[in-house]
């Protein structure tokens, strides 16, 4: 279905297999694919994550805001042991007390928005540290350096997931936690795992995005929660975890940035593009209803 629509949309529009605008197009997904990439991990577990888009807008107000005071190094640092708190507070909720990871990471996605406004008072936030730029602004070969990091933490999430006994524990924690758990694998060190990944990816993404733009907006990312969850699981992750990959994932991200790029060179209005996306999410989750339900 991709290559189908990577040929169509080369067809229809004459601009798309420009160099330009094909490197546009790997740079608009980037973002949102870093963010997937972590939501990938904790569906993997059979758990959700909604509150990664306000997470990225949080680390992106407050990396600003660090940085134009003590540096960007100390603000750059400083998300991983952010993303150890948070991802154990999630781990806490939903392993131990036993929330809903849908009601957790809800009442997560309120906290981290409203934490993000009252740290800028709602405005944006502009850096004033000439190296906070780079990171985000630079190209190597002609690709950003986002894109880079994106497609190196895809391969990255590859190896862990199907070359390391990590990777197999976590699949096989999301495939069936009781049985998981019979066979001494240790699924709350899982589970808390999936959601430190999970968060440290959206705080990057937010560092990333902020680095980019050299300012910060506290409502950025909005739509970045559901983005991220469509691709993933587009990409073929289940929903009941246990079954997908690394480039499944970018499957999905690259599908999703596609309809995107090719929409908007057709000059399809933002409202009919999140119709077509929301079609698109319920056929696929459809199918993937419909193949379990054969296999059982």
């Amino acid at each position: 279905a991709t290559i189908l629509l990577f040929i169509i949309s080369a067809i229809v529009s004459p601009t798309f297999l420009t160099p330009m605008n094909l490197s546009n197009l790997l740079l608009q997904i980037s973002t949102y694919g870093i963010v997937s990439i972590g939501v990938m991990f904790v569906m993997l577990t059979g758990e959700f994550d909604v509150s990664v888009g306000s997470i990225l807008a949080f680390s992106g107000v407050y990396t600003v805001m660090l940085s134009n005071t003590v540096g960007y190094a100390v603000a750059l640092l400083s998300i991983i042991p952010m993303a150890f708190i948070m991802g154990i507070i999630y781990g806490i909720l939903i392993d131990k007390i036993k929330f809903n990871s849908f009601v957790a990471t809800l009442g997560g996605m309120y906290f981290y928005r409203g934490l993000g406004y009252i740290l800028c008072g709602a405005e944006p936030v502009t850096s004033t540290n000439p190296t906070y730029a780079l990171l985000g602004s630079g190209e190597i070969l002609g690709i950003s350096n986002i894109s880079w990091i994106f497609l190196i933490g895809i391969v990255i999430s590859w190896y862990v997931l199907s070359k390391t006994v990590f990777g197999r524990n976590l699949m096989a924690t999301g495939g069936n936690y009781t049985v998981a758990q019979a066979s001494g694998i240790n699924v709350s060190f899982y589970k808390f795992a999936a959601y430190i990944i999970c968060d440290f990816c959206a705080l990057f993404a937010g560092v990333l995005l902020a680095s980019r733009l050299s300012r910060a907006v506290p409502t950025s990312g909005d739509d970045a929660s559901m983005s991220a969850i469509s691709c993933v699981v587009i990409g073929g992750t289940s929903m009941s975890g246990g079954e997908g990959g690394a480039f499944r994932t970018l499957l999905g991200v690259f599908l999703i940035g596609l309809i995107s790029n090719i929409l908007n060179q057709l000059g399809v209005m933002a409202y009919y593009q999140q119709i077509i996306k929301g079609a698109i999410l319920i056929i696929i989750v459809c199918f993937d209803r419909f193949y379990r339900n054969r296999a059982k």
